[in-house]
């Protein structure tokens, strides 16, 4: 299978793409089930759950901004999307806290050569969620919903803040924040 850029990314978190190729009646009969990471780098849980976390997020993010005051009804509805935004999100930051921790804690140079993906997870995860704030054919919502988990990583990873701050990062992510910033003055 093959994928283009970003684009195909974007698809990922919006459709579900990247799971197993199955028949139209297997798709109407049981649940695709995924083959390899969305994310290059982390392994497919922590990849599902990055995944889960950036759509709840999103679809709070939509909903909240349509939201009409003073309706309970709704306020009922926002708050249990909010509350599931929210565990997605804790759910992925704690796989994604148990995999740098047991990176950390394995002495043997073997074990650490493997679990050296573990170790980067942050970073990946960082790299996936600045392709999504860049690319400017996403959704707002979605974008917004990558910032916010990319915030996430940065306040619980020196690893994800070494790399923003490695200079040609920064600068690329400067660079998207002021180009987003043009696209909505014009």
């Amino acid at each position: 299978r093959h994928r283009q850029g970003l684009g195909d990314r974007d698809a990922v978190v919006e459709e579900g793409t990247g799971m197993a190729a199955m028949s139209s009646k297997a798709v109407a009969t049981a649940p695709l089930v995924p083959t390899e990471s969305p994310v290059p780098g982390v392994n497919l849980t922590l990849a599902s759950l990055l995944v889960e976390a950036i759509k709840t997020r999103r679809k709070y993010i939509s909903k909240s901004s349509n939201s009409l005051p003073n309706d309970d009804e709704k306020d009922s509805i926002l708050k249990t999307i909010e509350n599931k935004a929210i565990d997605a999100t804790t759910a992925f930051l704690n796989e994604l806290r148990s995999q740098a921790q047991s990176s950390s804690s394995t002495a043997s140079a073997s074990a650490s050569r493997r679990n050296k993906n573990a170790a980067s997870a942050p970073t990946n995860c960082l790299k996936f969620l600045l392709e999504i704030i860049s690319n400017d054919s996403n959704s707002f919502h979605l974008r917004r919903a990558a910032l916010v988990l990319m915030r996430e990583i940065l306040q619980r990873s020196s690893d994800a803040r070494a790399y923003v701050a490695s200079g040609e990062i920064l600068l690329e992510f400067v660079s998207i924040v002021e180009g987003i910033q043009d696209t909505e003055v014009c």
